[in-house]
């Protein structure tokens, strides 16, 4: 009877895993489709998005060539670790997110950070026509 809650348990652990993986590949969807459709209206064009990330989630949105910002608030702060640093400058990403313990990059185009944050839990943020990309910033 024991093993059984546990193998049952364990199964439904594994669903909700799923399940928030769906739910920030629909949310990473959603900002690149957003993103391409601001890029394409006029300058001074935007919108504010509110995103609800799964618990244990974390998005960063990504300048590269910014130095890290320390945050009142820990859970905005951008400060990766060395080698990840060097895997999103190889691959120009842009995102960076980290859940359930994994780490990984996404690439979003026409967008540019002018300064790195990072969102968790129910966190608005503005996306905006500058004109040449769409810039991104925490609402």
């Amino acid at each position: 009877m024991g093993i059984m809650i546990v193998f049952v348990f364990e199964q439904i652990l594994a669903i909700l895993g799923i399940s928030s993986q769906a739910q920030l590949q629909s949310i990473l969807d959603k900002l690149d489709k957003d993103v391409q459709m601001i890029y394409n209206q006029a300058e001074g064009s935007g919108i504010p998005e509110e995103l609800n990330l799964p618990a244990e989630t974390k998005i960063c949105f990504v300048n590269i060539s910014d130095s890290p910002h320390f945050y009142t608030d820990p859970k905005k702060t951008w400060n990766p670790d060395p080698v990840y640093l060097n895997i999103i400058k190889e691959n120009s990403y842009n995102v960076w997110y980290e859940y359930n313990g994994k780490r990984n990059g996404h690439k979003i185009d026409n967008m540019a950070v002018r300064k790195s944050f990072c969102v968790t839990g129910s966190s608005k943020i503005y996306m905006e026509n500058n004109g040449v990309s769409v810039g991104i910033t925490w609402a």
